[in-house]
C-alpha cells in the first residue's frame, strides 16, 4: 500500500470554489426576471454551515476517540517528566 494521494491537494480547494459558485448561481437563477443584484447571503450561509459541520464532525470524532481511550490524552496521566531517567 502506498500512502500517496489520488488527487492533487489543490483539488479539494478547487472543488469547494466550484461548489460555492454553483450555490450562488442557483440563488441567482431563482431571481430571473428581476433586477440582477449580487447577494452574499447564500455564500456566507454556505461557508458558515460548512464550518459548523466540520467543527461538529471533529468534536464527534474526538469524543469517540476519547471514549475508546485512543486519543493519547490518557497517557498523560502516566507521564512524569520530573523523575530522573536512568
Amino acid at each position: 500500500m502506498r500512502s500517496e494521494f489520488r488527487f492533487h491537494r489543490s483539488t479539494i480547494v478547487l472543488m469547494l470554489i466550484i461548489l460555492a459558485i454553483i450555490v450562488v448561481t442557483i440563488d441567482k437563477g431563482k431571481a430571473i426576471g428581476g433586477e440582477w443584484t449580487f447577494s452574499w447571503t447564500p455564500l456566507i450561509t454556505f461557508v458558515l454551515m460548512g464550518f459548523a459541520w466540520i467543527c461538529l464532525s471533529g468534536a464527534v470524532g474526538y469524543t469517540v476517540l476519547f471514549l475508546l481511550r485512543r486519543s493519547g490524552l490518557h497517557r498523560l496521566s502516566n507521564f512524569a517528566p520530573w523523575h530522573d531517567r536512568k
